[in-house]
């Protein structure tokens, strides 16, 4: 495969390039044929006729969110998911934790088993921060 002759600005050209790619990432995966447009357009305008093998130039389509400009790993609808994913494994862990830190034991099982000590006249003693015996 014939390597990219690259797509950075010109000075001259920002303005426009600019609203190009704001345009390119407003499209969508099912328009395919316009983002194509714009993305030659652009090329034109860096001063580039074809792409690297001398044909068109094709934009590639994010395979999380579906809109052209960028792909899965600059995608910021999966940076978000990520992220989301991360604050719901914090409250997780911390409400884990606090379960376990408190003064009482957690569960009904542990509930049961005291009960049952109590049956058999065992004494049942509790340390705070502990977890409940498996």
């Amino acid at each position: 495969m014939a390597r990219s002759k690259g797509y950075r600005t010109r000075l001259e050209h920002a303005g426009e390039m600019r609203h190009r790619r704001a345009q390119l990432a407003e499209m969508r995966g099912a328009e395919w044929a316009k983002a194509q447009c714009v993305m030659q357009r652009i090329a034109w305008l860096l001063g580039n006729k074809h792409g690297p093998s001398g044909g068109l130039v094709s934009p590639r389509c994010c395979s999380v969110c579906e809109h052209f400009g960028h792909t899965k790993q600059y995608c910021p609808v999966r940076q978000a998911r990520i992220e989301a994913g991360y604050e719901a494994q914090i409250e997780e862990e911390r409400r884990r934790r606090l379960g376990y830190e408190s003064d009482d034991p957690p569960g009904e099982f542990v509930d049961w088993l005291a009960a049952h000590y109590d049956k058999k006249g065992l004494p049942f003693v509790w340390e705070p921060g502990s977890a409940p015996p498996c």
